[in-house]
């Protein structure tokens, strides 16, 4: 709910990372992480210390653009960008080009989230 694979990828050195999420309270509780990151504030609620970002600037929207401190997170001082999308990846227009997908797949199978359907969509 506060983004966390797409802070992941961002820690392990990623210039840009997409988050996808559509439940209203996710986006917000990631929304209050981000502000207290901003204001150099930890969220413990929500996130260990160790998954905090160092948020440099925070633009709220129907998207949310995260941009991370430049030269955190072994990128060499390049800023790190992080863009929370409101939603579902079948319904939004994502852009081509990604390298890497990270997805979370819930229940039992795979099949339970449409997991397959949904990868499909993101691939075209």
């Amino acid at each position: 709910p506060v983004c966390f694979l797409a802070r992941l990828c961002l820690r392990a050195g990623a210039s840009e990372a997409d988050a996808v999420e559509s439940s209203e309270t996710s986006v917000q509780r990631a929304v209050e992480c981000f502000r207290a990151e901003a204001k150099g504030h930890t969220s413990e609620r929500f996130l260990p210390d160790w998954a905090m970002l160092k948020v440099a600037s925070l633009e709220e929207g129907e998207e949310v653009h995260v941009t991370v401190e430049t030269g955190t997170n072994g990128t060499n001082g390049t800023a790190q960008k992080l863009r929370l999308l409101r939603g579902l990846s079948t319904e939004l227009p994502l852009p081509k080009g990604y390298n890497m997908l990270v997805h979370e797949i819930m229940g039992d199978m795979a099949g339970n989230e449409d997991a397959a359907l949904v990868l499909h969509d993101i691939h075209e």
